[in-house]
């Protein structure tokens, strides 16, 4: 997964517990990585810090205000399959922790992957709306 391909040498997941980084270091890692993003989710309102959790109903409304070429293709079923491609993308880091630690990570993960692939979404979405057919280049 590229998230971890920017851990510190030394500490990318090969299945060598010298070489994972602990718990807390993968936890701590993606918290940096994605502080920006927090904070304009936060923003937004589609984020709650108590729960670490998306407000997808929030997002879901706040979709609703956009024009209808911009979501379309944007559906809960295509968040969550994307979010699953995006888990599996991770199945490669052979780091084991304990099973709460490892709920707890594809919790965050998936997270991750639905903000990432709603970003995604939206940004084809808006391309398709302002540039259809044309070449926006």
């Amino acid at each position: 997964a590229w998230i971890m391909s920017n851990m510190p040498a030394g500490r990318q997941g090969t299945g060598d517990e010298d070489t994972c980084p602990t718990f807390d270091e993968a936890i701590n890692f993606l918290k940096e990585e994605y502080a920006d993003d927090i904070c304009i989710l936060t923003s937004f309102g589609w984020y709650d810090e108590e729960s670490n959790s998306l407000l997808e109903d929030v997002i879901k409304t706040d979709l609703l205000t956009l024009p209808q070429e911009v979501t379309v293709d944007i559906t809960p079923e295509s968040i969550e399959q994307c979010a699953s491609d995006y888990l599996l993308s991770w199945t490669d880091w052979e780091c084991s922790y304990g099973e709460e630690e490892e709920s707890v990570l594809a919790n965050a993960i998936t997270m991750i992957g639905k903000w990432e692939c709603l970003q995604e979404q939206v940004e084809d979405g808006c391309w398709n709306y302002f540039c259809g057919d044309n070449d926006c280049q």
